[in-house]
């Protein structure tokens, strides 16, 4: 496996890789300065662990994951906080080879992983991936009056290949009617707090 587990001196080109990323892939504005302290939390082992793929004078791919809890539980899991390869290394197994990495730390560490995909680009080719090396899903996201920083359509491959012209058969046409339309939403008022 040609995972490395980063360290601090990786922190620029990591910075690099989460702007692509971002720039992929964004739902909010990014922050620098908390993306960093996210970062030095794997690199100070604070409960959280990046593995990278180099590339050509630079990271090509890397995973992080963090050692959480469900709000009504203390029991820990592995939670995958973002999966992302580089542009250029995609036609790469580099993907997979994260996956295998995070599916390694689960072993060693011994508690569940939870991990997923958001994303509103190749979401089919995404989750075909996850459930060839994951297996079967334990849900979806959905993400309601959020913006994408891509500006791209809603992903609609994969829900409309799979309606089966359920839809049409019926003419309801609410597949048609939901997912050409894209994403857009207006400030929400600033609701005064209580003091």
């Amino acid at each position: 496996m040609t995972v490395r587990i980063a360290t601090a001196k990786d922190e620029l080109q990591l910075m690099d890789l989460c702007r692509a990323l971002h720039a992929d892939n964004g739902l909010f504005e990014m922050d620098d300065e908390l993306t960093k302290g996210m970062l030095y939390r794997a690199f100070d082992r604070k409960g959280g662990i990046i593995g990278v793929i180099d590339g050509t004078n630079e990271i090509a791919a890397a995973i992080y994951m963090m050692l959480s809890n469900f709000w009504y539980s203390k029991q820990t899991h592995l939670e995958e906080l973002f999966s992302f390869v580089k542009p250029p290394y995609r036609k790469s197994n580099y993907a997979k080879e994260l996956l295998e990495f995070a599916k390694s730390c689960q072993r060693e560490l011994g508690v569940p992983l939870v991990i997923g995909i958001i994303t509103n680009r190749r979401q089919e080719a995404k989750v075909t991936l996850y459930r060839k090396k994951l297996g079967t899903p334990a849900g979806a996201f959905f993400v309601v009056g959020g913006h994408w920083i891509n500006e791209t359509e809603p992903c609609e491959d994969l829900w409309r290949r799979h309606s089966h012209g359920r839809d049409k058969k019926r003419g309801n046409g609410i597949m048609e009617a939901i997912l050409p339309s894209t994403t857009t939403t207006a400030p929400l008022p600033m609701l005064p707090l209580g003091k």
